[in-house]
């Protein structure tokens, strides 16, 4: 698999090589204006360099002696001929000349303000290719000082070969082959049935084009070399391309699984095989092998069933249509997942599973999990109705603690942001690897520094004082309670129903009813004030409360 990308420019050495730029169509079209006013200022920033060259010249020759003195940048423009110098360079040793000329000083500050305009294409990092291919070889032990055996490149042979047969079609058209592709991805054999009952049931259907959990070969699948790569064309390696078309094959049997599997994973807290990291022998074998089978099938080529017409759906005839549309799309599968039934089932403890089943494999329930890091905080923003809900954008800088920047090795400033980006969802929150924001931190969330799969949830008692006390969490009581008291009903009591149903979404108990109306008694008798403060004051305490109940936080 290495030597499908040990053949780069860079070698590895942290030299990269700079890139080129792929110039869209109309891109920039809107920016014509900005570009014209500054080639504009830009001709007349170089008229007024031009005249004060000879005392520039003269200003250069007397630098000798100090030249050491100046800064990087301007020793470096110094060092390249006046005549070949760039504009940039120019203004760099202009301005180390005279800085406070009133004239260049306003050119450039017009120039500099008409730059920060002007729109950045989007870059993105790619991988070039060299024309020689680099030797790979096996490192015997990880260790790249003692190559062996060379190799090209191919696949695992345990799994499907890489059957590069497209080779000389690799300058084709997509659409080409679209519709031979599409007549390749369903396997017609496969039997489909209802995806409700699939769901409750994990019913026996027949899987992707590949081999299964229990080891048998799956139809299409007999009959393959698990060695060295077909090739119709063995002159010509198989490239990176051909790679992607591999692991993208209907006949390979991981990737669909892999990905349906961790879809499930986030929603049910753990995967269909739980080591999501590890499909092989030394993983944990699937709960519902067919079940996973059919999801796999489903993300890949769903198809739809329609009746015929009203006199056939009479005698139960229907016919499959196949969505080539909706192949291989992540939004239909959340949808298909979130509004089956066993998605939509209560988490509540089941008497007659509790010895039987306690992990809940049978998925006789729901999974109780709390949420996640960037959750938590949306939660709350939510209720308080302070939630922006702008989407894109570059990250934000919510409230923490003073002196968190100051902990890594290299001290940061972080300012808060201010009006709706102060309010915006946890994933736009900005994420310093080394000092990540406290309240992502102790909910779990990963760390910068490593690949995550799936997100381990702890339980301390820090996490209850972060809700009660942290700076942005008590300035969304404070939302709350504002909320409650300017949309909510008229009484207390309903006021209590209406601001428990805004953080759990369900209606309080009588005591749950009881217990809060307390706090809000002894909290109006307790804090000083006049009557409005006291009011104030009180219904944030009991947002406070709310906010930091274990409901508010958790995915029944």
């Amino acid at each position: 698999m290495f030597a499908f990308f040990n053949n780069t420019v860079e070698d590895g050495h942290g030299k990269g090589t700079p890139g080129g730029v792929l110039e869209i169509p109309g891109e920039f079209e809107p920016a014509d204006n900005i570009q014209k006013e500054l080639d504009e200022l830009e001709q007349d920033l170089d008229r007024y360099l031009d005249t004060q060259g000879s005392a520039l010249q003269q200003w250069e020759q007397s630098l000798a002696p100090d030249a050491a003195k100046l800064k990087p940048e301007v020793r470096n423009a110094l060092q390249v001929a006046a005549r070949e110098r760039t504009r940039k360079q120019k203004r760099i040793v202009y301005a180390a000349f005279k800085a406070d000329d009133p004239e260049f000083k306003s050119r450039n500050a017009k120039l500099a303000k008409l730059e920060r305009r002007e729109p950045r294409p989007v870059t993105t990092l790619v991988m070039i290719e060299q024309k020689e291919p680099r030797e790979t070889h096996v490192l015997i032990k990880g260790d790249f000082t003692r190559p062996g055996e060379r190799v090209t490149p191919g696949v695992p042979a345990s799994l499907e070969p890489l059957v590069a047969a497209d080779m000389s079609r690799r300058d084709e058209p997509r659409s080409s082959r679209r519709e031979e592709t599409h007549s390749e991805i369903r396997n017609p054999k496969s039997e489909i049935r209802n995806s409700e009952s699939l769901l409750r049931s994990a019913a026996t259907v027949q899987g992707l084009n590949a081999r299964n959990f229990s080891g048998k070969s799956l139809p299409g699948g007999e009959g393959r070399s698990q060695g060295e790569p077909t090739l119709k064309h063995p002159v010509a390696l198989p490239n990176r391309l051909d790679l992607a078309r591999w692991i993208v094959a209907t006949n390979n049997p991981l990737t669909a699984r892999v990905i349906v599997n961790r879809v499930w994973q986030q929603y049910f807290g753990r995967g269909i095989v739980e080591t999501e990291n590890d499909f092989g022998a030394q993983g944990i074998p699937p709960t519902h092998p067919e079940l996973l089978d059919w999801l796999a099938c489903e993300f890949v080529s769903p198809v739809e069933s329609l009746n015929r017409s009203t006199v056939e759906t009479a005698a139960g005839s229907t016919i499959q249509r196949f969505h080539a549309s909706t192949s291989w799309s992540l939004k239909r599968l959340h949808r298909l997942i979130v509004t089956s039934a066993t998605y939509r089932q209560s988490s509540n403890m089941r008497p007659d599973l509790r010895d039987l089943d306690p992990n809940n494999k049978l998925l006789a329930r729901q999974s109780r999990l709390r949420l996640d890091a960037e959750v938590v905080r949306d939660v709350a923003l939510a209720a308080s109705g302070l939630l922006s809900l702008k989407m894109g954008g570059p990250p934000v800088f919510p409230p923490q603690p003073d002196g968190v920047m100051t902990l890594g090795q290299v001290k940061r400033e972080w300012k808060s942001s201010a009006g709706d980006g102060r309010y915006r969802r946890g994933i736009y929150t900005h994420f310093w690897r080394a000092t990540p924001h406290p309240a992502l931190t102790v909910f779990d969330a990963p760390d910068g520094f490593s690949a995550c799969t799936r997100r381990l949830r702890s339980d301390t008692p820090l996490q209850a004082l972060t809700l009660l006390n942290d700076r942005q969490f008590y300035e969304l009581a404070r939302g709350l309670a504002a909320r409650v008291l300017k949309d909510g009903p008229n009484s207390d009591m309903e006021r209590l129903a209406y601001a428990f149903r805004l953080c759990v979404a369900r209606n309080p108990e009588d005591a749950e009813k009881r217990r809060l109306d307390e706090l809000l008694t002894q909290q109006i008798t307790t804090v000083d004030g006049n009557a409005d403060l006291k009011r104030t004051e009180a219904w944030t305490t009991v947002a406070r409360v709310l906010l930091n109940l274990d409901e508010t936080i958790t995915r029944e």
